[in-house]
Parts: C-alpha cells; structure tokens; sequence
C-alpha cells in the first residue's frame, strides 16, 4: 500500500497503530530479548499441546487461590506471542507473569516439560512490561472509533518517551531493552511530529496547542502553517461572502507558492478548519471588517487555558 501510495504520488500517513508495534518487534529481534521470549512462548505452546498438562495447571491455580482472598471463579488462560497481532508480546508476558508461581508448580510435576522460568528471567519479564505497558495503551487510544485520533499522535509520542525516561529497571537486560525502544522510538516516531498533517491536527486540538510538542522548532512550524491555512480559507470565506476585497493592506499576506497541508488532505479534514474558525469567531465577530488579523485571532486562542479531557 505504502508503495502504491509513492507509485501515484498519493500523500498519506503511516498507521500509527502498526508504527508502534514494530518498534515494540524491532527490541525483541535482537537477543538476549528474543531468547527469552523464546522460552515464553515454548512454554505456552508446551500447555496449548497439552490437554493433561492444562488441566494441571487449572488445579494449581485453583488451590492458591482458595489458600488465599482472591475470589476469581476462572483460571488464567495462557496467550500466545503472534508476530501480526498488535502488543502480543506484552500479552504473554503480562499473563506469564499473573500465573509465574502456578506454572513452575505445574512444569516441575510432569515429565519432559520446558524448564521453569528461573528468578532472574521473571526479573527480567517484569522490566519488559513495566516499559510495554505505555505502548499497549497508545495502542488501544488509538484505535478509537468514536473519536479524532489523529491529534493525538504528537502527544502519544511525547508520553511514550517521557514515560521510558522515568521508568527504573531492575535488570542490566531491562535496561538494555529499554535504551533500545529509546532508538527504536527516534526511528520510527519521531518523524510524526515533523509532519504537517499531525502538527496541524494536533495544535488545533485546543486539549493540547502547543504544550504537546517535544521541540520547540516543530511548535514553531506548526504555528506558522496554522496561521497560513487560516489566511487562505478566511480569504476563500471573505471572497465568497461577497464583502469586496482587501485593498485596505491590513488582511492582504503573500499567497502561497504551493497549496497547503489542508487542501491536500481536504477530504480526510473536511469541515475540521471550518469549525475552528468558528471558534476563533466566537469573541469577536470584527475580522470580516479588517478590525482583527489571523494571526491575533490565533494568538487569542493560545492564550486560552486547555482544555483539559480525559
């Protein structure tokens, strides 16, 4: 698709959503990430081929859990680590870690088993998903269906990164993993915040603006495109309203060399920049009688708080 897009000189967005997964797939490639990822999964697959083997399991787990408070009615089920399926890494660690004391129990009873997962290798499993964690849930935020999901792409960004800067591993191997989606992430994500379509989705986004950019020269571009999209569709809306022309000098602006971001995409962002300049019309209603630039009306809509939703 991606190649057919170039062929037809089509302008498109990656997915995200997939992006993500791939910088997650990138760290568990090389070892000694993959080696025990490896060891997951063949333990998984031991418990899947294994009808005896499962069922033991289900026994294990029931009796810690009537020598204990928790009350769940069900066993865990293991996951298996699909390539293609988004975040099943972090899946099958994530349930190896819920169910690591049953299934030692359970592996060191039946004969011809995997080994047991050893303390050091558990260690390491909780670093992986103390730093996948984020990812799966970038993932699921943008896989709405209900809402824009494409202002949030710069923020999600920005999250990812900061929250693996905060995180504290406990392993040297975790660690390493950790420094690897670092590189991964500068790859493969950072190339969305120097996008046109994601700045401008995101900077008139009036939960973020400017506060969700990591550079300041990318908030500053996206500034400038912003109030160059409005220049030239606050002149279609005057030239269509029949008001006369701008001799006056205090609306005219050089007109673009080239057609902008937004009328490229104008079937993706239809009606989007419409609505936001019906905002910025809300407090005051002078621009059409040249009392009020673009410009001013954008740096009023900087100056208003976030607003801030969950």
């Amino acid at each position: 698709m991606i190649k057919a897009c170039e062929i037809l000189k089509i302008r498109h967005l990656p997915c995200f959503a997939h992006t993500l997964n791939l910088v997650v797939q990138d760290n568990f490639s090389a070892e000694p990430a993959q080696a025990i990822l490896k060891r997951c999964k063949e333990i998984v697959k031991f418990f899947k081929s294994s009808c005896i083997a499962y069922d033991k399991f289900n026994e294990v787990q029931v009796q810690e859990w009537k020598s204990t408070v928790n009350k769940k009615k069900e066993p865990y089920k293991l996951v298996q680590e699909v390539p293609t399926r988004w975040n099943s890494c972090f899946y099958i660690i994530q349930r190896i870690l819920k169910t690591s004391e049953s299934l030692n129990k359970t592996l060191l009873k039946i004969r011809k088993a995997p080994t047991p997962l050893t303390i050091d290798e558990i260690s390491i499993l909780g670093d992986f998903e103390k730093v996948l964690g984020c990812f799966e849930e970038a993932t699921k935020k943008i896989s709405g269906n209900s809402y824009v999901t494409i202002s949030m792409i710069i923020p999600m960004v920005y999250g990812i990164h900061n929250n693996l800067e905060s995180e504290i591993m406990g392993t040297e191997i975790g660690n390493n993993f950790r420094l690897g989606l670092f590189e991964s992430i500068s790859k493969r994500l950072f190339q969305y915040e120097s996008r046109s379509l994601t700045r401008i989705s995101t900077i008139i986004d009036p939960r973020f603006k400017k506060e969700a950019f990591r550079m300041k020269e990318n908030t500053d571009q996206a500034s400038i495109l912003l109030e160059n999209e409005i220049t030239v569709y606050a002149r279609q809306e005057k030239s269509k309203s029949g008001n006369g022309n701008c001799d006056n000098g205090e609306f005219e602006q050089p007109k673009p060399k080239k057609k902008h971001c937004l009328i490229l995409w104008k079937k993706k962002l239809k009606g989007k920049l419409k609505m936001f300049w019906q905002m910025l019309l809300l407090p005051k209603d002078n621009i059409w009688k040249g009392k009020m630039l673009p410009a001013k009306q954008i740096h009023w809509y900087f100056g208003r708080p976030e607003k801030r939703k969950n």
